[in-house]
């Protein structure tokens, strides 16, 4: 079994996200999918993807302050993810609320 992590795309917080979220200095999102290989007795794919989001806080020194919540397993259809993941890279979910909107995401797209 492998376990592979794909970079998806990123995004930054506005000025406007900045000052609404009270933030001084820089944010980046990183949005990752994370892709479970598992094959079967009869060869057969069976992965499994998550989803890995980082945020990259800078401070005015550019010292940088990662946050990191992956959710793994979500489903063996890859489009579902990729799905979400330009949702979550559209609205900027942090990783603190990750794992609340996969919960509902998958709760609309059952």
């Amino acid at each position: 079994m492998g376990v592979y992590k794909k970079f998806y795309g990123c995004t930054f917080f506005s000025e406007e996200d900045m000052k609404e979220a009270n933030i001084k200095g820089k944010v980046e999102l990183d949005y990752y999918k994370i892709q479970s290989n598992n094959f079967d007795m009869l060869n057969e794919d069976n992965s499994l993807y998550g989803i890995e989001v980082v945020k990259k806080q800078y401070d005015s020194k550019d010292k940088v302050y990662e946050e990191i919540q992956s959710v793994k397993d979500i489903t063996k259809n890859e489009s579902c993810v990729n799905k979400m993941l330009e949702t979550l890279k559209e609205y900027k979910v942090t990783p603190v609320g990750l794992q609340n909107v996969i919960d509902d995401l998958k709760q609309i797209w059952k």
